[in-house]
């Protein structure tokens, strides 16, 4: 020691003279150099920690394994702990609230596994409230029973308990145990925190780790779950994309198959309809299957998958074909097929075949793919039923057609044979009113006219029964020739005069130098016959008035003037364009009610279609002079008020 000191300053020692204070310098040097020694030492254990920690948390960092994490914390501590110790670390779970076993090290795993207490105790809640380190000197003689009774019967003595707390947040408990009397120090404890400290950021780290991990794999999971998903409704819009119905069963069928396996990527398909004729389900269709297979399902016994199917109405899926009991043949599997589907195809509610799907792959079809399959079996179903309709429609309306024609060829025979004896009954009544076979009386003369009129009445629906049958097949034409309106409406008028009742007075309202028309003389003769004949029918007493006049429409096409042309300063020749005549036929008869002015102009419309009806007819009049108005390119409009009669309006350019 002396060596070490250099004395430059003797005025600091004391004199020889004073050995007391020499005594006292002595005692004060040993002093000093004891705090030295001590900061020295407690220097050297600092590093040491420091050196210690620095390793321990280099060695649990190491890892993200969390049981490999919990695993070298324990071997670390129990190599740097100075006293034999047991340790135990139990994390904290969120979900249940508790402190749960998770690792340990110098302790029977098993026994405290199963015996230690799985709810934590007064210690746990306080620690998890106070973040701080708990010290129990005895655990055998504690009172406030920090340790469970499984550390009391296997003799341990001390205890520590230390939470393992990150961000403020306590992730667990770290528990030491002594089977000696230990008294734990500041420094020790102080120690033991850093570490907890250290170990809480490796198992939080880790924890983190495992979650991120199990979140990627529900992720993952999810991901193949909605990639299974989006591929069956991806199938189910293959399989809801309308069918158009095709010309011949078989290309329907194939139609179908080809939409089934774009559904379900089978490797094989095959349909099978029932075939009320034979007693069997043949196959219509199919795709993937060998020849030879084809042939021993065809001849194979019934009583097997495919009846099952059609008798319960439920689908047969099968994982694995070799293990599926009621596929007994298992010929599937020689060709390589390994997992199938029967599926019931329903038309009208109604099984009414099987659809047969396979794949090569093991497990392809099973139970969770039951939903969809048996939607894709479904909208097949109603492609067929779809189709039965189609085809039905299709004879129906073929036999309408037939039926129409063979109505109206009969319809067109019978007129033309109804009209000669007709006629030659209007001829023969016409030579008695004349006087030509004999005098005819009063009372004879009126029952001729009868007979005249009734005749007339049945000639002209006779001709109203043509007009419609040519209407019907579209084979009537417009012949179109030049005539003058006065001798049309003189000719129509003359044909009324022997046959109008005497209770209806008929009116004649048009001019004598009526223009000449360019249009169909026949049918616009019909169109008046048909008005005249409707308003003298409904009017049982009163007048009928038939009126003509000329109309110009203006250029812009809006509106039409009327100006009469019963003065006879019209012109004779056929008028420009732009001139239109207008027909009227007025009565005073029964009306039309308003309900009915809409139907008026249907085909066999009758106002009163009861059997005790006033007034006879097939109701073919209004309906042909509507078609005829518009053949000849005009327009026809009633007015009409119940009991005070009705007016028809007939509009028909001059020059068509």
């Amino acid at each position: 020691m002396d060596t070490q000191w250099r004395l430059t300053d003797k005025s600091s020692f004391p004199h020889e003279s004073e050995p007391l204070a020499m005594h006292e310098y002595s005692e004060s040097l040993v002093k000093k150099l004891e705090e030295s020694n001590l900061a020295l030492t407690e220097a050297n254990r600092v590093l040491e920690e420091r050196v210690i920690v620095s390793e321990f948390r280099a060695a649990i960092t190491s890892t993200l394994d969390l049981h490999a994490v919990l695993r070298l914390l324990l071997e670390k501590i129990d190599v740097l702990v100075p006293v034999p110790v047991a340790s135990a670390i139990r994390l904290f779970n969120e979900a249940t609230g508790e402190f749960e076993n998770t690792a340990c090290r110098n302790i029977d795993q098993g026994k405290w596994t199963a015996e230690a207490e799985r709810k934590p105790g007064q210690s746990s809640r306080r620690r998890r409230a106070t973040n701080g380190p708990v010290v129990v000197e005895n655990i055998q003689t504690d009172t406030q029973n920090i340790a469970s009774e499984f550390f009391r019967r296997y003799g341990f003595i001390s205890y520590l308990g230390i939470p393992l707390t990150v961000k403020n947040g306590v992730v667990g408990i770290l528990d030491f145990y002594t089977k000696q009397f230990h008294q734990f120090t500041r420094q020790e404890i102080d120690f033991f925190v850093t570490l907890a400290a250290q170990g809480a950021i490796a198992i939080h780290n880790a924890q983190l780790f495992e979650e991120i991990g199990v979140s990627n794999a529900e992720l993952e999971k999810t991901t193949r779950y909605l990639g299974r998903l989006l591929k069956q409704l991806g199938g189910l819009y293959t399989a809801l994309t309308p069918i158009s119905p095709a010309s011949s069963t078989e290309e329907m069928m194939n139609g179908i198959i080809d939409r089934i396996m774009d559904a379900t990527s089978a490797d094989a398909c095959l349909i099978r309809v029932w075939d009320k004729n034979a007693s069997s389900y043949p196959i219509i269709g199919q795709r993937g299957f060998p020849d030879d297979y084809l042939k021993r399902t065809v001849a194979a016994s019934r009583g097997g998958a495919v009846d099952w199917v059609i008798r319960s109405g439920e689908p047969l899926i099968a994982a694995d074909i070799a293990s599926e009991p009621r596929l007994k043949g298992k010929t599937q599997l020689q060709l390589g097929l390994c997992s199938c589907a029967l599926l019931p195809l329903k038309v009208h509610d109604e099984v009414r075949g099987v659809i047969h799907v396979s794949s090569r792959r093991m497990g392809y079809f099973d139970d969770n793919q039951k939903d969809h399959l048996m939607a894709i079996a479904r909208q097949m179903g109603i492609a067929l039923e779809n189709r039965e309709l189609f085809y039905e429609l299709k004879s129906s309306r073929d036999e309408l057609e037939r039926a129409n024609k063979v109505k109206d060829e009969f319809l067109s025979v019978m007129s033309h044979e109804l009209r000669t004896p007709i006629n030659l009954i209007m001829g023969y009544t016409s030579l008695l009113k004349e006087g030509a076979v004999g005098e005819i009386q009063p009372a004879q003369q009126d029952a001729l006219k009868k007979i005249s009129r009734g005749s007339s009445e049945l000639l002209a629906m006779v001709d109203s029964i043509l007009y419609i049958t040519s209407l019907e097949t579209k084979q009537l034409t417009v012949e179109r020739q030049e005539f003058c309106l006065a001798s049309l409406l003189a000719e129509v008028k003359a044909a009324y005069e022997t046959t109008t009742p005497n209770e209806v007075s008929l009116i004649w309202d048009y001019g004598a130098n009526l223009p000449r028309i360019k249009t169909d003389h026949k049918k616009l003769k019909q169109i008046l016959n048909n008005l005249i004949n409707n308003a003298v029918k409904f009017t049982e007493q009163g007048k009928v008035t038939v009126s003509a006049k000329l109309f110009e429409k203006p250029s812009n096409g809006t509106g039409i003037n009327a100006k009469s042309i019963a003065g006879g300063n019209a012109s004779k020749t056929i008028s420009k364009a732009g001139e239109w005549i207008e027909f009227k036929v007025a009565d005073t008869g029964v009306g039309i009610p308003p309900e009915t002015l809409p139907h008026i102009f249907n085909k066999f419309y009758q106002v009163d279609s009861s059997q005790t009806r006033r007034y006879e007819g097939a109701g073919l009049g209004l309906y042909i002079v509507e078609k005829f108005a518009e053949l000849l390119g005009g327009r026809i409009e009633v007015e009409s008020e119940v009991e005070k009669g009705s007016t028809f309006t007939v509009t028909l350019p001059m020059d068509r």
